[in-house]
């Protein structure tokens, strides 16, 4: 059974998405599949250890039997590159990185290794996402967002640093691509690439829910006390658009169409006021979608009686101690990552994967063919 890495032509590219989606498809149709992210830069402390927080994320997701320091066995954290520079290191990090493979490897069962970053990273000392892939017997699936002149250019300059080494370039998949631009993008950009040596595996469409925070983000990034009932089901909930209240509550109503969040200080009862009176509608009205939640600002606590409102129609209310702008703009810089208990947004992941990814054509590298 042959293995595979995918990496990307830089950040935010969508990869860790790519790479939870298509784990829960493989794990549907192979007797066993592992994970890893040999080189890991962004790190979170987990039962003692420092560990990529991708593979925290992952591991939760799909509860692998396996150490997770295995998982994540090499950390960049300060300091690191400084500290390995020379060939003497790399042959210890080579070792380190390798034994923890072969642990994982047990069985001979698939492995899915996923990059730090772009195909370069780790060059430094020795240890690139390309190395280790040839270093583990991986086809290299590249991860690109969707574009026409820079996305060829970005691919064809990781394809050359690829090539330098003694792995399986499987093609590229190019990632939230607008639907009205599929067709160009398959044809021009896919057409460009092929012609030039990089097989096309699949483009997927941009879906906004994935991007788009949940309510659970926004508490997990903000110091927020719960006005109501904390409820873990009603925090799995999708922010459509935050709309920032510091208008008239009949302008604030003109925003309204359902799935928002509300930021507002808690002295502008007036709007909180209008925008309950919103949500009550979606009780009588199936047409209505409510809120999705309201952070109020300030660390003004309004009147119990609109909490208790609040209660009854299962509107999440929080209560931050930051001003209305201050908030407004921690929840509009939210890098939004998959989280564990993101169900829709996983499954959403998968069915773009299967009806965009050629996912026959992997399967049959992963068995020899």
């Amino acid at each position: 059974m042959n293995n595979l890495f995918i990496t990307a032509t830089g950040q935010d590219k969508g990869k860790t998405a790519f790479t939870v989606g298509l784990l829960d498809i493989l794990r549907d149709e192979l007797d066993e599949v592992g994970y890893m992210k040999p080189i890991g830069q962004r790190y979170v402390v987990t039962q003692g250890q420092k560990v990529d927080e991708d593979v925290e994320l992952i591991d939760s997701i799909f509860n692998f039997p396996d150490s997770i320091k295995d998982m994540s066995p090499v950390i960049m954290d300060r300091g690191f590159t400084r500290a390995n520079l020379g060939y003497g290191n790399t042959q210890k990090l080579t070792r380190q990185l390798m034994d923890a493979y072969h642990r994982l490897r047990h069985s001979g069962r698939t492995m899915v290794l996923e990059g730090a970053g772009r195909c370069s990273v780790g060059d430094n000392f020795g240890l690139s996402n390309m190395k280790i892939a040839e270093l583990m017997g991986a086809g290299v699936i590249l991860i690109a967002e969707g574009g026409i002149g820079r996305t060829i250019d970005e691919c064809m300059l990781d394809m050359a640093y690829m090539k330098q080494f003694d792995v399986d370039i499987l093609g590229v998949v190019i990632n939230k691509v607008y639907r009205k631009k599929l067709q160009e993008i398959t044809e021009v950009t896919g057409g460009a690439l092929q012609d030039r040596g990089l097989d096309l595996l699949g483009v997927i469409p941009y879906e906004p829910v994935l991007e788009s925070p949940t309510l659970r983000s926004v508490v997990d990034e903000m110091d927020v006390e719960f006005l109501t009932s904390k409820n873990e089901s009603y925090l799995k909930r999708t922010i459509g658009t935050v709309l920032v209240g510091a208008m008239k509550p009949h302008q604030a109503l003109g925003y309204l169409q359902g799935g928002e969040l509300l930021i507002t200080g808690g002295d502008r009862e007036d709007i909180l006021v209008a925008v309950l009176c919103w949500s009550a509608m979606s009780h009588q009205d199936p047409g209505v979608e409510p809120v999705t939640g309201i952070v109020v600002t300030g660390g003004i606590r309004p009147h119990d009686s609109l909490i208790d409102v609040a209660e009854q129609l299962d509107v999440q209310m929080f209560l931050v101690s930051r001003d209305t702008y201050a908030a407004a703009s921690a929840i509009n810089d939210l890098t939004v990552k998959i989280k564990p208990e993101d169900d829709a947004k996983i499954a959403s992941l998968s069915g773009l994967i299967e009806s965009h990814v050629d996912i026959d054509r992997l399967k049959d590298y992963i068995r020899g063919g």
